[in-house]
């Protein structure tokens, strides 16, 4: 007996659906990567002997004059400035991850407060109502913004840590800059921040692309879920007043334009920087620049698939 041509197209709509949330879900965990950064082929290159000091026009007599301790304790300080910001930002980040707990578990909690003095008759009643979609919605936007000024502090830290490694580091280890390999002597020292940056066949925390590609969405989480949240509630939340449906435009384009905003703060780097954008295979290092249009195109990306499936679902229930 042949299936009804009504349902197979239900089953086809569903599965499209289906599809797009998991193309939104690859497409924002893309977004939350925090791909590896390096420094340009150019500043690599430059290193500091005395054809340097000259270009530069710095009298390399006065400092070997200064027996080399004017130097040394100017190294000491920069190093220490840097460990110290490198320190005060974890500690911002992990505020503002507190930060964001404690308001969207408020909001949360004065929602749970209105279900159950609204007294809404099911689970069907309280997704249909239209301010625990908004909540939750401006639990994502919150969450969203947070992540923005997380993410900022993560940016600062790596090129602390990249100027660590290239600069600070060698100092101690006869110039051996970032290692292209394990090195096995027991007579080489390989830094903290060297050691977090290994390149080659085998690498390091930042410069490993799959596992930063598992770990940094990780810290976004329950951001992840507030806003799939916030979609799937969307296509279920339909029918509602004029000046409601106003208010759910404005907030679904403040989201996304977060989304949007969060894929520019989170690849904005100085041009003399070049990131990863190719998490599998041979590593593509672009300018900041070209990485920044990457995310923001894949930002835009999921509003449009998702505005493409709420059309769809919408003219399937009036059908």
């Amino acid at each position: 007996m042949a299936r009804n041509p009504s349902n197979k197209r239900i089953i086809w709509n569903r599965l499209l659906r289906y599809l797009s949330f998991l193309s939104i879900s690859i497409l924002l965990i893309a977004i939350f990567w925090c791909p590896p950064m390096s420094l340009s082929p150019e500043i690599k290159k430059v290193i500091f002997t005395d054809t340097l000091c000259t270009q530069y026009k710095i009298d390399t007599s006065l400092i070997k004059q200064n027996d080399q301790s004017l130097r040394r304790e100017i190294i000491l300080i920069g190093y220490k400035k840097a460990v110290d910001e490198i320190s005060s930002r974890n500690d911002r980040s992990n505020s503002w991850f507190h930060i964001k707990f404690l308001i969207i578990g408020a909001i949360l909690s004065v929602l749970g407060y209105s279900v159950f003095k609204k007294r809404l008759d099911g689970i069907k009643d309280i997704i249909e109502w239209d301010l625990f979609y908004m909540l939750i919605g401006i639990c994502a936007l919150i969450s969203f913004s947070i992540d923005i000024q997380i993410r900022q502090n993560v940016l600062v830290t790596n090129q602390l840590g990249l100027w660590i490694s290239q600069y600070i580091e060698p100092l101690v280890n006869k110039g051996l800059v970032v290692p292209e390999h394990y090195l096995t002597s027991s007579h080489t020292y390989i830094g903290w921040e060297q050691f977090l940056r290994i390149s080659g066949t085998q690498k390091g925390f930042q410069m490993d692309p799959i596992y930063s590609l598992t770990f940094w969405p990780a810290s976004h989480i329950l951001t992840w879920i507030l806003y799939i949240s916030y979609l799937i509630l969307g296509l279920t939340n339909q029918n509602s007043e004029k000046n409601h449906k106003i208010a759910k435009q404005f907030l679904f384009f403040s989201i996304h334009i977060s989304i949007i905003l969060f894929a520019i703060m989170g690849t904005s780097l100085p041009n003399i920087l070049r990131i990863n954008i190719k998490p599998f295979g041979r590593e593509l290092f672009v300018k900041p620049m070209i990485a920044t249009s990457v995310f923001v195109c894949m930002g835009i990306l999921i509003a449009l698939i998702y505005w493409c499936s709420k059309k769809l679902y919408k003219s399937n229930k009036t059908n």
